[in-house]
């Protein structure tokens, strides 16, 4: 499987150390709410090309059995925003496991991101359609991980 990244590079190398990246770019990773773990979201906010996309790993709402993944994706950010609104909440359908095969993509929802601190955040949600059509709440995240120490 031949990768490629998605985004640009912001700070992989010797010469843009990570305290030189804007505030939200450091939000960056890895996020969930321990009272449901197994579930979470991993957040890129590119500065550079101003994009933040996010992954949300979850369950169906039959349960446990049945996954789910949504992306989150957002143009045009402001690269110190710590608060994102309007974000659209996307449902990938369709294709199997390592195979070239069609897939469907609709937005299903809504979602606000807001990071009110290096470790700590909220997720506000509400699906418009789809099997979680009229489903709305607020999912408190905290950072798996330390948080880069540049962060302040």
């Amino acid at each position: 499987m031949v990768l490629q990244r998605l985004l640009s590079n912001v700070s992989c190398d010797e010469t843009t150390p990570v305290a030189n990246a804007p505030r939200g770019f450091l939000n960056s990773g890895a996020w969930y709410e321990p009272a449901t773990a197994g579930q979470g979201l991993l957040f890129e906010l590119n500065p550079v090309d101003r994009q933040l996309f996010g992954a949300w790993y979850t369950f169906a709402a039959s349960g446990p059995a049945d996954y789910r993944w949504y992306t989150l994706q957002l143009g045009n950010i402001n690269p110190a925003a710590t608060r994102l609104a309007a974000v659209p909440v996307f449902e990938t359908t369709g294709g199997r496991f390592d195979r070239n095969e069609a897939t469907s993509i609709r937005q299903v929802g809504e979602a606000t991101i807001e990071f009110t601190g290096c470790t700590t955040g909220t997720l506000s949600y509400r699906f418009t359609v789809g099997e979680l059509a009229g489903r709305t709440g607020d999912i408190p995240l905290s950072r798996v991980g330390p948080a880069p120490s540049e962060c302040r």
